[in-house]
């Protein structure tokens, strides 16, 4: 379970709290309602990756990071999309701020998955295959050249990646 100061109701129930308390302190302040049944506490600490976890968070049920949102995660290609790239095997009817964009895929293998700062996300190796034409040439080959120096990806990852299909 992500946290990032993000408590959603299905969280709640799970550790038996009445889902009107989230309700009840959202209006006295302590809490901010963000999307439907997701709140988060505005004095736990921003970081880097709070974004997407409330993107994650507020589409819900079985969803992941993926694309440019990934390397905008990881910090690496100086990724920084316009809207957060979520995909789910879920239809979502969820009303949704502008900068999450969801894309409804037919399958999700959970080895293709894992969790980077505590968010669901595609693992970094597909993500590179999957955006590898849709960024310049050079920011991907330099999105790798910094995972591979973070040991994100291995060796032969690398090697994988960077051969020519």
């Amino acid at each position: 379970m992500y946290q990032q100061g993000i408590v959603t109701t299905c969280n709640a129930d799970e550790l038996d709290i009445p889902v009107v308390e989230l309700r009840k302190l959202a209006q006295r302040g302590p809490l901010r309602r963000l999307g439907h049944g997701v709140y988060r506490f505005d004095d736990f600490p921003q970081t880097v990756d709070s974004t997407e976890a409330e993107a994650v968070a507020m589409v819900g049920g079985h969803v992941y990071l993926e694309g440019k949102s990934v390397l905008a995660l990881l910090g690496l290609g100086h990724a920084k999309p316009a809207r957060i790239e979520i995909a789910t095997t879920r239809q979502n009817r969820r009303i949704l701020p502008r900068w999450i964009q969801v894309t409804q895929r037919t399958t999700l293998k959970v080895d293709e998955t894992t969790r980077y700062h505590g968010v669901p996300s595609v693992y970094l190796q597909h993500t590179l295959r999957q955006i590898q034409h849709k960024i310049p040439r050079l920011r991907w080959e330099e999105a790798i050249e910094q995972a591979a120096n973070r040991e994100l990806l291995g060796p032969s990852q690398v090697r994988t990646l960077l051969t020519p299909k």
